[in-house]
């Protein structure tokens, strides 16, 4: 955040077509395009940081998220080139957590309002989760590279993870794209059955580190893993001399 290491402002704006019509520019918000001083973009890490472990701790109710989401929100869209993909699925997770950020309580969730909000949050982390998968695996099919075997190289290329560049017609790249490819639809498939949701969530993680081995986007097996742990509730647990039962409010 020293003097202009993300670029002067001009040309931040620039890079993502300020003043041009379809760009979506006008959506652009940030307090680093009107105070691009130093001190800002470290207060801005620190308060965000310091709600964080407010959240941690379960203080500062829904404050905590919000003020949270908002410092995650002014530094992607001063930057928004270098936002990975985990870090638009952790925004999103904040939002949620605004609506239900959970509490400590001996006897659970007890109040209505609680167990409404924590089901609306839950279902949010849920479904943003199945749209991702269902996209990412659509947006993969409908580009030829993943049709010819060069998508891996390419991938490994631009974003070199664990296994740097991976050469075009490598058996261990056709067989990971596979692994990619069949991760993301088996979750999104799996997830969907509440018999199968305890299997779908493991393959949700296999799908997060795949893509973090590739990438070296390692922030998104964490991800991955928390958005899948919300289908947790959805689990069925059979006890001795006790129906089926199935938990919808749980944070």
């Amino acid at each position: 955040f020293r003097s202009d290491g993300w670029l002067d402002v001009s040309a931040g704006k620039y890079l993502i077509g300020d003043g041009l019509a379809g760009t979506g520019s006008q959506y652009r918000w940030s307090l680093l395009y009107w105070f691009p001083q130093p001190w800002m973009g470290a207060t801005v890490c620190v308060v965000g940081l310091a709600m964080c472990l407010l959240m941690l701790s379960r203080i500062g109710g829904r404050l905590a998220p919000l003020v949270a989401w908002f410092c995650m929100m002014t530094v992607q869209h001063r930057g928004p080139w270098l936002v990975l993909p985990s870090e638009v699925l952790q925004s999103a997770a904040l939002l949620y957590l605004v609506i239900a950020p959970g509490r400590t309580s001996l006897g659970g969730v007890s109040h209505t309002a609680d167990r409404i909000s924590s089901n609306i949050a839950l279902r949010c982390f849920q479904m943003h989760w199945l749209i991702w998968l269902w996209m990412a695996f659509a947006n993969m099919l409908q580009q030829s590279a993943w049709w010819d075997g060069s998508a891996i190289s390419l991938l490994t290329e631009s974003h070199p993870g664990l296994f740097g560049p991976i050469p075009i017609g490598s058996w261990f790249g056709q067989l990971l794209g596979s692994g990619l490819l069949g991760s993301a639809l088996g979750a999104g498939i799996l997830l969907f059955n509440p018999r199968t949701v305890s299997l779908g969530i493991l393959v949700s993680l296999v799908y997060g580190t795949l893509t973090s081995l590739l990438t070296g986007d390692w922030l998104f097996v964490l991800i991955s893993l928390a958005f899948s742990l919300a289908f947790l509730p959805n689990v069925s647990l059979r006890k001795r001399s006790r129906p089926k039962m199935c938990y919808t409010a749980w944070v």
